[in-house]
């Protein structure tokens, strides 16, 4: 999404706040702007913090960055002077929040790139953060149930996961958790399962000794083995057999029979009765940022378009239930060399991968780039900071037709903040 602001109240925190988190609220897909999983924002270039505070005073949680040094150390004490500021040092995790090397990038070329919102641009904010006189370090502090700045660093948008991943600030994709989004119908069980044409005591089934669940094939639940074992990935049940305690009961003992750890599953996916699938798999998605990889296992045609159309092609595997031949069904050994090289590959390289389901870059701070393929590398820079389906927000001032406020933007004194 492009905006067209031409407000002079937009130099103005408080207003601007309201104005992002109103669009915010308004564009974001629901599972990615629901509770305060949801209000996580990455401010790529917040020269000295106008949108990053007013968004932390609107209840978001801002990861602020910009390439100017400078404006960073400014953004930061505006922030603190307003008791905004929620970052801490000493987190045993050791992650290193602002930049005291100087990551951006600028180094003076005079091309202009990454230049803040509210800070200068060109050369002087190349030479700025390439100086090193980044802001004190600090880390992430997730328990912040409030809205604040919760981080912040000096990074070049181009450049923004390399620089972010150096910082501490984003996980490298090759180290974030793997998960399997696993549904039972049509992937552990398969047509004759369902249709029950199948004799007592198959040993190619697992049956439940209370005859109350379908049998899963031993084949399937050997394939997802398979990929279990060759990516460490953990499993997510988003089957609706999680909402039926002894369904969800059998399917662990049934995995276990075939050697799957009960603590491989880690959790279930929350139950939305007036959403859909991928809602649900959002949502997750969403209360686990660090989770960047995964796959989805999925037989149902409704379920799959509602997960692509919140989380984009290129994550779910399809099986199938319904086939003359009982043995195409459920999750196949081509269906699950499909899943393995989704997770090898860290997924569909289009979709976003990041830990941020709002982006923002304000003001003109993409103008400031000077050719074509500056730009494609700063929004290819940002998508890959978003969660899959999340929200990337940029604005532009049209500052001739600006000029007819000139009157209302001459503060009394200094910057208004």
């Amino acid at each position: 999404m492009v905006c067209r602001l031409h407000s002079p109240c937009l130099f103005t925190a408080g207003y601007a706040g309201k104005v992002l988190a109103a669009l915010i609220h308004k564009l974001a897909p629901s599972p990615l702007n629901d509770g305060l999983g949801g209000r996580r924002v990455l401010d790529c270039a917040c020269g000295i913090g106008t949108q990053s505070i007013g968004l932390a005073q609107q209840g978001f949680q801002v990861t602020a960055t910009d390439i100017s040094a400078a404006a960073i150390t400014r953004a930061r004490t505006e922030s603190q002077r307003r008791g905004l500021l929620h970052t801490c040092a000493g987190d045993a995790r050791g992650s290193g929040l602002g930049s005291g090397s100087g990551s951006g990038s600028g180094s003076g070329s005079g091309s202009g790139a990454g230049a803040g919102s509210d800070s200068g641009s060109g050369p002087e904010a190349g030479a700025e953060a390439g100086a090193g006189a980044g802001p004190v370090k600090g880390v992430v502090d997730t328990t912040a149930a409030e809205g604040g700045i919760v981080a912040t660093g000096v990074a070049d948008f181009r450049f923004l996961p390399s620089q972010l991943r150096e910082q501490g600030l984003l996980q490298s994709p090759m180290a974030a958790p793997l998960v399997v989004f696993l549904d039972v119908d049509g992937v552990l069980a398969s047509k004759r399962c369902i249709t029950l044409e199948y004799s007592e005591g198959d040993a190619t089934l697992v049956e439940d000794a209370s005859d109350k669940c379908f049998p899963l094939e031993v084949r399937c639940i050997d394939e997802l083995k398979r990929v279990v074992d060759a990516t460490k990935a953990r499993i997510v049940v988003s089957s609706t057999w999680r909402q039926h305690a002894h369904m969800r009961e059998f399917l662990l003992a049934a995995l276990e029979t075939r050697g799957i750890a009960r603590e491989a599953v880690i959790g279930d996916t929350p139950v939305a009765p007036a959403g859909t699938r991928g809602d649900e798999i959002a949502r997750w998605l969403r209360d686990h940022p660090s989770v960047r990889r995964y796959v989805v296992l999925e037989d149902s045609a409704d379920h799959v378009h509602s997960i692509e159309a919140v989380l984009g092609a290129g994550r779910v595997v399809k099986t199938l239930l319904n086939a003359d031949d009982s043995a195409v069904t459920g999750l196949t050994t081509a269906c699950a060399d499909k899943a393995l090289a989704i997770l090898q590959a860290g997924g569909d390289a289009t979709s976003g991968q990041g830990a941020w389901p709002v982006v923002i870059a304000m003001d003109n701070a993409l103008p400031h780039l000077l050719s074509d393929d500056d730009i494609t590398q700063a929004l290819l820079s940002m998508k890959e900071c978003l969660l899959p389906g999340g929200l990337l927000l940029l604005s532009v001032r049209d500052y001739a037709e600006m000029v007819k406020y000139v009157q209302l933007l001459r503060p009394s004194a200094g910057v208004v903040l």
